[in-house]
């Protein structure tokens, strides 16, 4: 008997049915470095950074971050607690709000680095206790989403859907930035080629 069952006859009296939001924004407190599995996925990072671009017109920023790409494979992870498992049933849909710096900054094959590659699972490799489900991986090839040239220097939204999610135990949601290029970090020797992303209002959504 699963909870619905067992609840059913008691909806309307102590039990109280509520309607669930169209949209349900990821809080910090399930961010998780990238470095915790590899050094390759490291970032510099900064929750609710005092320099974020200003909003667009009509819109709030919430949960907001600062990174820049350290890494040969740079990626920032959201992870539930072990055993959970995100709702995409219920939310199939996962929304990004972007900014990304100037053209400049994606000069030939460092144009990869407008692109993005979702990797979702059920626990990250390091640590394979951390679920009783085993694995099951699976991904959005790159690119899944794309920030054109247009919108570069601009906060730009993009979804992407989670719906092969469904019938898995996805509690992990891996954002690789760049698709692993592994074109060398020459930022290291000169700190202006430097990739620095804000990103807000990461949530799950019910619609595109």
């Amino acid at each position: 008997m699963g909870l619905d069952e067992l609840f059913a006859p008691y909806v309307g009296t102590v039990v109280e049915l509520v309607q669930l939001p169209d949209e349900a924004l990821i809080p910090h407190n399930y961010y998780v470095e990238g470095r915790t599995q590899d050094g390759n996925w490291a970032m510099t990072w900064e929750y609710d950074p005092a320099d974020a671009p200003a909003a667009p017109a009509g819109v709030t920023l919430n949960e907001v971050y600062k990174m820049t790409v350290s890494g040969q494979s740079s990626s920032f992870v959201f992870a539930l607690p072990a055993e959970y498992r995100y709702n995409t049933p219920e939310y199939p849909y996962l929304k990004i709000l972007a900014y990304a710096p100037g053209k400049d900054r994606f000069p030939g094959s460092f144009s990869r680095y407008q692109g993005f590659w979702f990797r979702m699972m059920n626990y990250l490799w390091a640590y394979p206790a951390n679920s009783i489900y085993g694995q099951e991986e699976w991904d959005l090839p790159y690119p899944a989403a794309t920030i054109p040239d247009s919108s570069l220097g601009k906060w730009y939204e993009f979804s992407v859907d989670l719906s092969n999610a469904d019938d898995k135990h996805t509690r992990i949601v891996v954002c690789n930035i760049g698709g692993e290029p592994w074109l060398g970090t020459p930022w290291e020797e000169d700190p202006s080629l430097e990739i620095t992303y804000y990103f807000a209002n990461m949530r799950f959504s019910k619609e595109p």
